[in-house]
């Protein structure tokens, strides 16, 4: 859809404190589809049940700064979000749900090994610096991902 136009990016933003992370919006996500739940929510129709969710579990990886070319084509809404904010530019990461038990229990988690020279392997390694949920509304049915 017009979300998810090639020339669309970082459109995404997670204010966390006094960081503003800025990604592009997933293919999977619809922004219309979240404003209508949220409507939804303010309405009353704020009952689940663990039937109606779907645990999905991923970290946010900081890839660097925005340019200053970035900066300024950030929509004005972003911006006015996050005015003396340190920009952050971030990938979200799909994990599975040992690994966010483990990320949680303050342990390393490792991921994209690459083969590098000899026997060695090249990883990178996270830990959880804080962790937190969100409700999204699943288009494709009455499930929540969560």
């Amino acid at each position: 859809g017009y979300w998810h136009n090639g020339s669309l990016e970082n459109n995404h933003l997670m204010k966390l404190g006094n960081d503003c992370f800025i990604s592009t919006i997933p293919e999977d996500v619809s922004p219309v589809e979240i404003a209508l739940g949220i409507q939804e929510i303010n309405a009353g129709n704020d009952v689940t049940t663990e039937d109606d969710e779907l645990d999905q579990y991923g970290i946010i990886h900081d890839v660097g700064p925005l340019t200053e070319a970035e900066q300024n084509a950030l929509h004005p809404d972003i911006k006015s979000q996050c005015v003396d904010s340190n920009y952050k530019k971030i990938r979200e990461i799909p994990v599975d749900k040992v690994q966010n038990e483990d990320l949680n229990e303050g342990k390393i988690v490792f991921f994209n090994v690459k083969a590098s020279r000899g026997a060695c392997k090249l990883q990178t390694a996270v830990t959880s610096q804080a962790s937190g949920c969100w409700r999204w509304p699943n288009p494709d049915g009455a499930t929540l991902w969560v």
